[in-house]
């Protein structure tokens, strides 16, 4: 199977000019929980799905400490996670300081066999309806012909 796509309708800014254009966007299907992950794990291979949730969970509270001690995390085949900050620019040095962080949040880069292995899968069109620009997908509206 390959990755659903729909034809959306938005406000796209180029050199500082703003113009409506049709724009390809991901179709996100359901959230796959860690729950039918462990699932699915399980059904592959040896690992029960309480090891995998359990296995998990003290994963995250690892990788929550690595990261904010500013450590980036190797996740072996499906990448990296880094330790990311948002600030604003200031005038002087003396202003740079942990008040001008306005934002901390972690970034993910995906191994390149694993995105590799997502490129050939490709795309498909999963409706030929048009939609609006939305922030969210319960908020996105079809456009009438």
């Amino acid at each position: 199977m390959s990755i659903p796509i729909i034809r959306k309708y938005q406000k796209v800014t180029r050199n500082g000019v703003s113009e409506e254009k049709y724009i390809a966007k991901v179709y996100l299907q359901n959230v796959v929980s860690l729950e039918d992950l462990a699932e699915l794990v399980n059904e592959s291979s040896t690992i029960s799905k309480g090891d995998f949730i359990a296995a998990m969970t003290e994963c995250a509270h690892q990788v929550g400490i690595l990261l904010g001690e500013g450590h980036p995390v190797d996740l072996g085949d499906l990448g990296r996670l880094y330790p990311a900050i948002d600030a604003k620019s200031c005038d002087t040095v003396e202003e740079v300081t942990p008040k001008s962080v306005k934002n901390i949040d972690i970034l993910f880069r995906a191994n390149k066999n694993l995105k590799e292995k997502i490129r050939k899968k490709g795309t498909h069109l999963h409706t030929n309806e048009v939609f609006s620009a939305s922030r969210n997908r319960r908020n996105m509206k079809i456009l009438e012909d």
